[in-house]
């Protein structure tokens, strides 16, 4: 038996005595005052699993916004990502493309260049001496 169901049963054994006693007395008083006691003892356990069960609850609440937050976090670093990959890519294709106008070639395939386009050419790949 738990804490509780023996205070309920308690509590009625007492008020089932103080029915068929005669008020006034210093048993119904003691009876009485045994029966407030017990009966705030009850309150106190019903308060405390109110206690309980609205943590419980608040905790979840916690979790779940947690979680939400966590997914959209994930989503954001999944964007930033892409973002950084595709502007990665364009940035190559853009460099080709710049590399490739900055030169001009003429009909036998020889290439006469600017001093802009070797220049660039020279940023984009790195020689060593």
């Amino acid at each position: 038996m738990n804490t509780r169901s023996v205070l309920e049963d308690e509590i009625g054994r007492i008020s089932a005595k103080l029915n068929e006693m005669e008020p006034g007395t210093e048993e119904y008083e003691k009876l009485s005052n045994l029966l407030h006691k017990y009966i705030d003892r009850r309150t106190e356990l019903e308060k405390a699993d109110y206690d309980a069960d609205e943590k419980a609850l608040a905790r979840e609440e916690g979790n779940e916004f947690k979680t939400q937050q966590l997914n959209e976090a994930k989503k954001d670093r999944i964007a930033k990502v892409a973002m950084w990959v595709v502007g990665g890519i364009s940035g190559g294709v853009v460099s080709i493309w710049a590399a490739l106008k900055a030169f001009k070639f003429d009909g036998d395939g020889r290439i006469f260049s600017s001093t802009y386009g070797r220049d660039y050419v020279k940023s984009l790949i790195h020689f060593r001496k």
